[in-house]
């Protein structure tokens, strides 16, 4: 298990800072966010096996995964231009995630 991070964070109290705020930010959206702090997911989309990891470029769309949350219906996956400074989040289906590994 990977200990807890966020990519571009410069300490653990800014990581935990930046992850507070993202996590209020999509609960204010109407979101019901976990309390798991997921590290990676595994999922098939059309066919195709993904495999997303914070701090690891993104296959689907191209950015470093900076925070993944789960919601009581699906996976939001974060980047810079995918629901952090602007857009959506790349949104997985719950019965599409073949695995879930957490930070330790």
């Amino acid at each position: 298990m990977k200990k807890f991070f966020i990519p571009f964070a410069n300490s653990p109290a800014e990581a935990e800072e930046a992850y507070g705020l993202i996590k209020e930010s999509l609960q204010a959206q109407g979101n019901k966010i976990s309390d798991m702090r997921i590290a990676s997911i595994s999922f098939r989309h059309e066919g195709k096996v993904y495999y997303e990891e914070v701090g690891e470029q993104s296959e689907r769309i191209g950015e470093t995964i900076i925070a993944i949350f789960r919601t009581d219906r699906l996976f939001l996956v974060l980047s810079k231009n995918r629901g952090i400074v602007k857009g959506e989040p790349m949104l997985v289906g719950l019965h599409e995630v073949t695995e879930t590994t957490l930070f330790s």
